[in-house]
């Protein structure tokens, strides 16, 4: 439940016992002013109280409107009383005997409900149906209060992750109900340690380990473990391998998780189960079930079937935090946001994940070397193995493409190519070119098609022994003429123009005197 719906419940009810009240004894009410830190909450009320339209259909979807409609209702049957906001945790800027009234009563109510909220079991029951709600959405068998539309569009996707999940990991139904998902779901939005797409991939079984990307290209990326020789590296070797300087973070996650369960006042049956858990499930050995006390049995063996190595991913079991309660009820150690409940298993389970993004980079360092001469040299490596692979395959290829592409030898190539950035760019322009003149080749072979070169060998030109003597082409010496020009253009012979004499034109004039005009001829000079 969020803050939001906390604070609409405490108005609900407290204006519901003032509604009952003023009814049950017929009495007239003093005016009064109610208080609360949501200002969200106070907006939304005063603005719904004073409007006039009807409700509409679409109201229904916002968040919390079950209870908001009710605090409404009751607002409007209450007249005398008013609505106003109030800062919320003063107490942290200002001494509390400076506050105002309305400022200590909150700080008072903030403590109770903290005090509640550390001392509740933290179990999601469905909401009550309140008088106007008509109708509520539930999801998995909990009230769905806001964003209705997200709600179900997860639901429907998390059905088939569920199954994903299930399927992959070859976990039963009831060991999959059985994970605590809400703290899960709390680290992975909390996880700050490390790039959330490291994340999502190692909760997955999805790092690019040598098993996963030998699949795309076993030549450039080798299925081989980086640090030691095991001959197929994957997740769980990952975090197994046997290599003295792999195995420093077993030591170093055991001993941040022993100090950080220690200064958050963790059982300590829990804390021995969580160690020798890890220890037992990175050895590959199991745990023995007589050194557990009796009354966490029932946790390891839940934990058990969920899997140890889901324990590392953070699907942990719901009797984890419920037995860390339990040992702080029954010691009478003060429950606090940190040592129970989500905060005290996700912060647990974060720390896990820390250290195994370090170990990640570390097998990277193994993997691609640790500074920039070692990783040039790598580079380097692995671009002479593809190329060495590809010389390999030069048989395969046409007689064209072996002139064209390759030179005579591979040692021939890394003397002309001595850098790795020249050798990927050879790989990059003529390795798909070589791949597809192998397939062209085979497919043709498959449906018993000659090549060309088996039929048109290629000539090549070689120089005779004792080449014959060539003679030069004559040169013809260009000679002067002594002819003139006019042998050769003919002169335009230009001729004076014939005068033309002018024709006389024919003028109009009009008369002054009469409306008809005339035409009269010029008069000669």
């Amino acid at each position: 439940m969020d803050s939001y719906r906390a604070e609409a419940y405490g108005k609900c009810s407290i204006l519901q016992f003032l509604f009952l009240l003023r009814e049950y004894y017929d009495l007239a009410l003093a005016p009064m002013q109610v208080y609360c830190d949501n200002e969200a909450l106070v907006k939304n009320v005063n603005k719904a109280r004073e409007q006039s339209r009807p409700q509409f259909p679409n109201d229904a979807l916002k968040a919390s409107w079950d209870v908001l409609q009710a605090v409404v209702r009751l607002a409007k049957l209450l007249p005398q009383i008013t609505f106003h906001h109030i800062k919320g945790h003063q107490d942290t800027q200002v001494a509390l005997d400076k506050l105002s009234r309305p400022a200590k009563l909150n700080v008072q109510a903030d403590k109770l409900a903290g005090s509640y909220q550390r001392l509740s079991s933290h179990k999601n029951i469905q909401a009550p149906m309140i008088e106007g709600t008509k109708c509520h959405l539930i999801s998995d068998g909990q009230t769905v209060a806001s964003k209705h539309r997200k709600h179900i569009r997860d639901h429907r996707r998390t059905k088939e992750l569920k199954t994903y999940i299930k399927q992959k990991t070859g976990m039963s139904e009831a060991a999959f109900a059985d994970i605590d998902w809400q703290s899960h779901e709390r680290s992975v939005k909390t996880f700050k340690d490390g790039p959330h797409i490291f994340l999502v991939k190692f909760l997955h079984g999805w790092l690019p380990v040598g098993k996963l990307v030998s699949r795309y290209n076993p030549v450039k990326y080798p299925s081989a473990c980086p640090s030691c020789d095991e001959p197929v590296e994957d997740s769980k070797h990952f975090l197994t391998c046997p290599n003295p300087e792999r195995r420093k973070w077993h030591a170093a996650l055991k001993t941040s998780l022993r100090h950080r369960c220690e200064s958050v006042d963790t059982d300590p049956a829990l804390l021995d189960l969580l160690l020798w858990g890890l220890n037992h499930w990175l050895q590959g050995t199991p745990i023995p079930a007589h050194r557990v006390p009796e009354r966490i049995a029932h946790l390891l063996h839940s934990q058990t079937t969920i899997g140890w190595d889901n324990f590392l991913l953070g699907r942990w079991s719901r009797h984890w935090t419920t037995l860390q309660l339990q040992y702080l009820q029954r010691n009478h150690i003060e429950v606090k946001k940190k040592n129970h409940g989500l905060s005290w298993s996700s912060n647990i389970i974060r720390l896990m994940w820390d250290h195994c993004y370090k170990e990640w980079k570390t097998r990277n360092s193994a993997r691609h070397g640790k500074d920039a001469e070692d990783k040039a040299q790598r580079r380097l490596e692995t671009a002479h193995r593809s190329i060495r692979n590809l010389y390999d395959l030069k048989p395969r290829c046409s007689i064209q493409a072996q002139r064209h592409y390759f030179y005579p030898t591979v040692e021939d190539h890394f003397r002309r190519d001595t850098d790795a950035r020249s050798l990927e760019n050879w790989l990059e322009t003529y390795q798909p070119m070589i791949m597809q003149n192998i397939r062209h080749r085979r497919d043709n072979s498959d449906r018993r098609l000659r090549q060309i070169d088996d039929v048109f060998h290629l000539i090549r030109t070689v120089p005779p022994s004792n080449p014959a003597p060539t003679v030069a082409p004559r040169q013809r010496t260009p000679t002067l003429t002594t002819r003139p020009i006019t042998t050769y253009f003919r002169p335009h012979r230009i001729t004076s123009p014939t005068p033309t004499l002018e024709t006389p034109t024919t003028t109009a004039r009009t008369s002054s005197t009469s409306n008809n005009p005339t035409t009269t001829a010029p008069q000669p000079p």
